[in-house]
């Protein structure tokens, strides 16, 4: 059971990962540059 669970965890927790990275490459970093570029 233990096992069973932590191979769930495992893999949500792998695949809610790979879907952040991919939202901040692909939305947050343009952002990120256009405020840093601001600020300077």
């Amino acid at each position: 059971m233990t096992k069973f669970r932590n191979k769930i965890l495992r893999d949500y927790f792998y695949i809610d990962f790979s879907f952040v990275w991919d939202f901040k490459n692909t939305f947050l970093s343009p952002l990120i540059l256009q405020s840093e570029q601001i600020n300077l």
